[in-house]
């Protein structure tokens, strides 16, 4: 891809920046309360719901997987639990809902609310019945297969290769939790960690 494939495809993601704010809506939002992480409303889900008879949800992620059917939607939310599928239907949302599905890209961060429930075919779905925004990426994501492959850029852009490797985030949960784990165990037996300078 072209630096200048890149530029146009940034440009475009700023029109809809700019249109965000047309509508009076904050492109990177606010702090909302009561929000569930995917994993653990995923796990909610049972049968006797239905298509759309569970528990009102609100969950918050960035988009992997987006895909339009006329009036309705099915987008990939993931965080650092997991993914969960989001449907948006136009009949159950209101005007500004989906104005903002209208203006939505991937690796945007948006916040859900609605339903749990499961689609024709099987998936676990949160029917939205709210969308808002939680931030509004500038710039493309990484090929969904390919990931972030360039070791450079992986450390150069930690942010984007935790989010669109999920082995990568379990591998630096597993990391932190060793390194808590070996600062407890001298800390309960009367060490002090001391910082020395890095750099």
């Amino acid at each position: 891809m072209s630096s200048t494939d890149t530029s146009i495809y940034e440009q475009e993601r700023r029109a809809k920046l700019n249109k965000l704010r047309e509508l009076g809506i904050d492109p990177y939002g606010q702090h909302t309360e009561g929000v569930q992480a995917l994993a653990t409303v995923k796990s909610l889900y049972t049968p006797e719901m239905g298509h759309d008879g569970g528990p009102v949800c609100r969950v918050s992620g960035r988009i992997v997987l987006k895909r339009d059917m006329g009036k309705l939607s099915f987008i990939t939310l993931r965080d650092d639990t997991g993914d969960l599928q989001i449907g948006i239907d136009r009949k159950k949302v209101d005007d500004l809902s989906w104005e903002v599905r209208n203006l939505l890209d991937l690796a945007d961060r948006i916040v859900v609310e609605g339903p749990l429930g499961v689609t024709n075919k099987g998936e676990t779905t949160v029917w939205a019945t709210k969308v808002q925004m939680g931030a509004k990426s500038l710039l493309s994501p990484p090929a969904k297969y390919e990931g972030l492959t360039d070791v450079d850029q992986r450390y150069r852009q930690r942010y984007v290769d935790l989010w669109s490797n999920p082995e990568v985030m379990t591998m630096a949960k597993q990391r932190m939790a060793i390194v808590q784990a070996i600062r407890d165990f001298f800390v309960a037996r009367g060490f002090a960690e001391v910082e020395t300078p890095m750099l």
